[in-house]
């Protein structure tokens, strides 16, 4: 049921666009709470300096923030409902796209 549920996830990302190695670490990332790119890495199975080209993207997604700790900084996931406003805004997308390949 498990691996189930979670393959119905990553499917549901890669919908959304999310490669492999976003879909994997935004899940990590939502499991774990706040944390250094260390703890990512182990926890999602993508190696750190993977992480340092995946981390950015999420954020430019606006499902990952950073997390200043000290001298370090550390990744949070961003709530699922994020996920649900960038449906809503690709849904607004189409519908104001719509009209004009009508004509």
């Amino acid at each position: 049921m498990y691996y189930y549920k979670t393959m119905k996830i990553n499917t549901l990302l890669h919908n959304l666009g999310l490669t492999e190695h976003e879909s994997a670490s935004y899940l990590a990332m939502l499991a774990l709470g706040p944390s250094p790119i260390a703890a990512i890495a182990k926890t999602s199975g993508i190696h750190r300096p993977t992480l340092y080209h995946v981390l950015p993207l999420l954020e430019k997604r606006g499902l990952v923030s950073r997390v200043p700790r000290g001298k370090r900084t550390w990744y949070a996931a961003e709530s699922p409902q994020r996920i649900e406003q960038l449906i809503g805004t690709l849904t607004d997308e189409v519908h104001r796209i719509l009209p004009e390949l009508e004509h």
